[in-house]
């Protein structure tokens, strides 16, 4: 049996796994295309079994709890609209939530409170700059992700 860890370092929510990181771990297993749900929160930092069911599906499992479910699923990509880097930098000044009003600052995907090359550090809001566009952020790759 395959099994995982969710390293502290990948949280959502301080004491548990950020729900995208480990859905996308959960994936990984499932060939081409995947859809993963959540059922549980994730723990961290203890191993969590990787189980293909009789039926196809996949589970990520902490003991007898299932913590996610998998199955193959075709993806139907659509063009996006874009913004510049610069349309998406100005974008993030003017966001309304401050850090210390953040509701997970320490969140591995947009927590405001991880430091630089630690978390991906994606910081959208509503953009002013560009009305038509909900959400926008930029994004300078440069550390390692990958577990």
């Amino acid at each position: 049996m395959t099994s995982i860890i969710i390293d502290k370092r990948y949280c959502g929510p301080p004491n548990s796994g950020n729900g995208g990181y480990v859905c996308g771990r959960l994936a990984r297993y499932i060939p081409g295309g995947a859809e993963v749900t959540l059922r549980a929160p994730p723990p961290l930092d203890k191993p969590l079994d990787v189980v293909a069911t009789d039926d196809g599906l996949w589970e990520l499992r902490d003991g007898a709890t299932v913590v996610a479910t998998g199955r193959p699923a075709s993806l139907e990509l659509t063009r996006l609209e874009t913004a510049s880097f610069d349309e998406a930098s100005a974008a993030e000044l003017v966001t309304p939530i401050k850090p210390h009003e953040h509701l997970l600052p320490t969140c591995f995907v947009c927590g405001p409170a991880r430091a630089q090359g630690d978390g991906l550090r994606i910081l959208p809001d509503r953009s002013c700059v560009n009305p038509g566009m909900l959400r926008l952020c930029s994004r300078r790759p440069g550390h390692r992700i990958r577990p």
